[in-house]
């Protein structure tokens, strides 16, 4: 019995083209997969997230994307948005279940800046010199229980990407699987 190897003609300019568009494609898939993601993570926080006096928090939540959508990142741009995410003194460090940002510190019980409150003590209780009995009570109290909002949507939307991602994989690795 003879073995025959009969020569083949491949055209590599073709196959680097095909590569190329598979190439493309993939990128394209991630970006929307990534810019979904984010827009999730916006949603899911603004559902989560306690709406106060005027949803100054929740207006603040919002998606910034770079890198032609390869790139997102989700944040809340509320001065105190960290506050409610995580929580302060020790109520805050015995409520929150999140990793703190670097630079985050649960510290001792504090006095918070009356002047902080007053919009929320005018529109809430009626008087906005009810703020400082409202300061002290939360110092008394041992600061503000963890409400993490944005922690947990980004959570979710990360299960769902990373499932899409591997979709996307899977995909890929199809298109430019040799014949």
């Amino acid at each position: 019995m003879a073995l025959t190897v009969k020569p083949v003609a491949v055209n590599a300019g073709r196959v680097a083209d095909q590569i190329q568009k598979a190439t493309d494609e993939l990128i394209q898939e991630v970006a929307i997969a990534i810019t979904d993601a984010a827009l999730a993570t916006d949603a899911g926080a603004k559902d989560r997230v306690a709406v106060g006096v005027g949803g100054r928090l929740r207006a603040s939540i919002r998606p910034t994307f770079y890198q032609g959508g390869l790139v997102a990142e989700v944040g809340a741009q509320a001065k105190y948005s960290a506050f409610v995410e995580f929580g302060t003194g020790p109520r805050g460090a015995a409520t929150n279940k999140q990793d703190l940002p670097d630079g985050y510190s649960h510290g001792p019980a504090y006095m918070p800046p009356v002047a902080a409150l007053k919009l929320w003590a005018r529109r809430i209780l009626g008087d906005e010199r009810a703020a400082f009995w409202v300061a002290r009570a939360i110092k008394r109290k041992g600061g503000t229980e963890a409400k993490p909002f944005l922690g947990p949507a980004a959570d979710d939307a990360v299960a769902d990407l990373e499932k899409t991602l591997r979709a996307i994989e899977k995909r890929f690795n199809q298109k430019v699987k040799p014949s």
